[in-house]
């Protein structure tokens, strides 16, 4: 009889083992998920949260500095300023004409945003607008 009882602790030992194994991977599984959305997701949602509302003269003057205050109005700007079908004069007064810049030939303006908002920001933001016929036909925010 001891043989029997052995061998059955053993048995619901080694299921046991098993169960806790499994929480266990499932635990680390939920814990890599989680850090990987932070990594993802964390500058999106704090530049959710501190961006402002788009002010035409602000965004005029970030043009000499390495503010990235227009990254912090861009959604903004974009969500409330339909810009496509706007003409080129209505471009320049509303954010001003850019300098030259050797990024994006494919877009008459670009505009310099920021840094790239990701966990390890490496690339720059820009706003980039093309123009066809002297109106926008294409308006994008790209990361070179």
């Amino acid at each position: 009889m001891p043989d029997h009882d052995s061998a059955s602790r053993g048995l619901l030992s080694a299921d046991r083992f098993q169960r806790i194994m499994i929480l266990i991977a499932t635990g680390l599984l939920v814990v890599f998920l989680l850090l990987i959305a932070f990594i993802r997701l964390g500058p999106q949602i704090e530049h959710h949260f501190s961006s402002i509302p788009f002010d035409s003269e602000s965004w005029k003057r970030a043009e000499d500095s390495h503010d990235p205050v227009r990254q912090l109005m861009v959604d903004d700007l974009l969500a409330e300023h339909e810009l496509l079908g706007r003409s080129r004069a209505e471009i320049d007064g509303l954010l001003g004409t850019p300098p030259k810049t050797p990024f994006f030939s494919n877009y008459q303006y670009v505009y310099w945003l920021g840094p790239e908002r990701s966990f390890i920001p490496i690339d720059s933001e820009w706003l980039c607008i093309r123009f066809e016929n002297d109106r926008v036909v294409e308006v994008k925010i790209l990361n070179d």
